[in-house]
């Protein structure tokens, strides 16, 4: 297939989904000699749009997107939440639904690609580890309590341990025998990746998110790769912890969403 054109580094969700690094859903307007591309990411929660519409053929662009609609149907997900890195594609898209209740919002992306310094004190209680070899296979295995919130990552964003170990990251926070914190690369494409966190409720505000972020962070940096750090203006606390660990505003766009059915 020659997606080639349709691949962008500023968006690691969609173009790692597409080049077939990360897993995810994707369609294409033509098989052969596609133009278009929708990418779903469990971890994002919504579908990235990149390549273009050539003026003139929108309908066939409503058509390809209500097919789309179907599937996103099938899967129990009833609302269309989309960003394309053109804004002129969203422009485009919007006037075919204008029957819909369309809401936005902002989303932004950061990026640090230098190491930390001094690391966030952190009780003893508490071990961080990165997730690979035994590690990854004890938590398959289910050897640690709380072991989903490592697993529902990496069954919907990796085929399989051969391509997370090549191509992704992950730390997790353990307290006794209980997985309490992870951060995780849900995709991929080049050098740059693209992370989700996440702290179980009652062991938040010790300070994990920021010492997860730390420790990827300076590992990340060792080899060359860059973290990108997206979240929607709504995610206040994600954009808490972003500012405190001093990560720089890379790009903003706007994040759109509607009712399917």
């Amino acid at each position: 297939m020659k997606t080639k054109k349709l691949l962008d580094n500023r968006n690691p969700s969609t173009a790692g989904i597409i080049a077939g690094i990360c897993k995810g859903d994707l369609w294409l307007n033509d098989h052969k000699n596609p133009t278009l591309a929708v990418t779903y990411s469990y971890c994002v929660g919504g579908c990235g749009i990149a390549g273009e519409i050539d003026n003139g053929r929108e309908y066939e662009v409503k058509e390809f997107l209500e097919r789309v609609f179907e599937d996103l149907l099938l899967q129990g997900i009833d609302y269309f939440e989309f960003a394309s890195e053109d804004p002129k594609i969203c422009k485009q898209i919007l006037p075919l639904f204008s029957e819909k209740v369309i809401e936005s919002e902002e989303e932004y992306s950061y990026r640090r690609e230098n190491a930390f310094d001094e690391m966030q004190d952190i009780s003893d209680e508490y071990v961080f580890q990165e997730v690979k070899d035994s590690l990854l296979d004890d938590i398959i295995a289910n050897k640690f309590k709380n072991n989903q919130i490592f697993m529902k990552r990496f069954i919907h964003s990796w085929e399989g341990k051969e391509k997370f170990l090549k191509y992704s990251k992950a730390f997790v926070a353990i307290k006794a025998d209980r997985i309490v914190g992870v951060i995780f690369g849900s995709a991929r494409y080049e050098n740059v990746i693209t992370i989700d966190i996440e702290v179980e409720k009652e062991d938040r505000k010790q300070g994990l998110g920021t010492r997860l972020t730390q420790i990827m962070v300076n590992e990340c940096v060792k080899e060359d790769i860059i973290i990108q750090w997206d979240h929607v203006e709504s995610n206040m606390a994600s954009a808490r912890l972003a500012k405190k660990c001093e990560f720089v505003l890379f790009k903003k766009r706007p994040y759109y969403w509607f009712k399917i059915r």
